[in-house]
Parts: C-alpha cells; structure tokens; sequence
C-alpha cells in the first residue's frame, strides 16, 4: 500500500513539474529544435489526464495546465484535436487569437522565403522552407507540417539535417499520439543515420526507438537503447 502510494506521489509530482515548458510562443528560428520541446511537455499532460490508473490525479488543474500551454504555444490546430478527442468546449475566442497570431508569424515567413528565393541564394531558400516546417510543427499542424518538411528535405542534403526534420515529426506524431506514425518515421530516420549519419544523430535515434519501446512495452528494448544513448549528454 505504501508502495502503490509512493508511485501515485511520483506520477502527480510529474504531472507537476513538466510545464510551462520551455520555447516560448512565436520564435521562428532554426535553433529551436534543439529546445526543450513544447509537444513532448503538453504530451505527457495529456496522457496524464487520460489515464484512469492514475488515482488522485486533479485533473480540472492539469486541463488548466494544458490549456495554458496550449494557448501561450499558439497550438491552435491542436487545441481544436484535443477539445475533440477529451470532450472539452472550444473557446472560439482563444482559438480565434490563436489563429490570428499563427496567421502573422506565417506571413511573415513567407515575406523571407520570398526574398530568398528572388534575392538570395539556395542555402537561404533551404532555410526559410525549414523555418517555415519548424513554425508548423511547434503550433501542432501536422498536415502542413508535413509538406514543409518535404520541400525542405528536397533541398537538403546533409544527413544530419535529414534526420533533424524527421525528429522534429516524431515529436509531433508522438503529441497526437500516432504511434503507427511515430514507427514509420523512425525507420526513415534509421536508413537516414545508417547511410551517413554522425554519431550524434545516432544517438538521439537511439532515445527515440527507447521512447517508442516504452510506448509498446518492449521494456527490455527501451532500456538498452536509452542507456546506450547516456554515452552523450547533448542527448
């Protein structure tokens, strides 16, 4: 009974250390890849919520939280997901501001990739289409998302950037919980890292694979590729 009591502490203290998380709304640059990540923060909220074995859970504050999170993040094609899948009322307002906040920062994306591409040369161009696939990914627009991503890929060449755009869909798949999603683009990744990719991109493969073996239970799997993954810290 202790035990059990000992792990519903530990499950809540999570619930309430994971956010706010740490990218904050509207940065467009290249570099927050490499950040804490928002949709990996709101996930764990929001598998919390669900969980039914998960006794003593507050779970109209971890709404709050969410919705917090949600709302500072402009993940407004995901706040209109999550109000559907957990039954929660859509405040048109909030997604209203959120729209229109996402609406500017795109414009003004587009506005640098125009320049790029009419006064600058392919290197630019490569990283206003891979601006543009980031912005999409934090606000939680996976379609758009995607097809940023593969402009961006075609212009790119190197592994190690290849494999960042695919880790950067992987966080995204795992925010909706698509982890059919999650397996494919793991496997891109793999042939990516195995064609040439350095050791570091390897590595965060390796906590990825971790990640989606915990998902399926395979704990056996996730523990060697997690600690193998310690030989970096910028893991």
């Amino acid at each position: 009974m202790e035990e059990e009591s000992e792990k519903q502490d530990f499950r809540l203290e999570l619930a309430q250390q994971v956010l706010p998380c740490g990218q904050q709304y509207g940065s467009t640059t290249a570099s927050a890849a490499v950040l804490p990540s928002d949709e990996l923060c709101v996930a764990m909220q929001v598998f919390l919520y669900r969980s039914s074995d998960v006794p003593g859970v507050d779970r109209p504050k971890l709404q709050t939280r969410i919705l917090d999170s949600v709302y500072s993040n402009g993940l407004a094609p995901y706040y209109q997901h999550i109000c559907t899948e957990l039954g929660w009322q859509v405040d048109q307002a909030k997604l209203s501001e959120m729209q229109s906040r996402n609406q500017k920062q795109l414009e003004e994306l587009d506005a640098k990739f125009k320049d790029a591409e009419e006064n600058l040369g392919e290197t630019e161009v490569r990283d206003a289409l891979h601006a543009k696939a980031e912005f999409y990914g934090r606000i939680g627009d996976r379609d758009a998302a995607t097809k940023a991503y593969k402009d961006a890929e075609e212009k790119t060449a190197s592994g190690a950037s290849k494999a960042d755009m695919v880790f950067s869909q992987v966080r995204l798949a795992i925010l909706y919980q698509d982890w059919l999603c999650v397996k494919k683009l793991l496997g891109q990744a793999k042939a990516i890292c195995e064609a040439g990719g350095d050791w570091e991109h390897k590595n965060k493969l390796k906590v990825y694979e971790g990640v989606a073996a915990l998902h399926s239970r395979d704990f056996k799997r996730a523990a060697e590729q997690l600690l193998d993954s310690i030989a970096t810290f910028t893991t």
